[in-house]
């Protein structure tokens, strides 16, 4: 099972970067700090984090060490 990429930011870019990586088969985990937009995305994803991005935590609960690759797409 490989590890999932992480997508930052569950908005309008980070849901079309999630449909598009699971349409090829990719496991995705999205990182929203918004809960409404982390409900939007969560019927998308493998897995949902709920935190700000920003913090090293956060970032450790979805799994950042282990990544292939890291997608941001939010703008804060």
């Amino acid at each position: 099972n490989p590890s999932p990429v992480i997508v930052l930011g569950g908005g309008k870019v980070g849901r079309a970067a999630v449909r598009a990586l699971k349409a090829r088969g990719v496991p995705v985990h999205v990182v929203e700090k918004d809960p409404v937009l982390a409900d939007e995305v969560r019927p998308l994803a493998d897995a949902v984090t709920i935190g700000d991005a920003a913090d090293r935590r956060v970032l450790d609960a979805a799994g950042v060490e282990q990544a292939p690759a890291i997608l941001l797409t939010t703008h804060d």
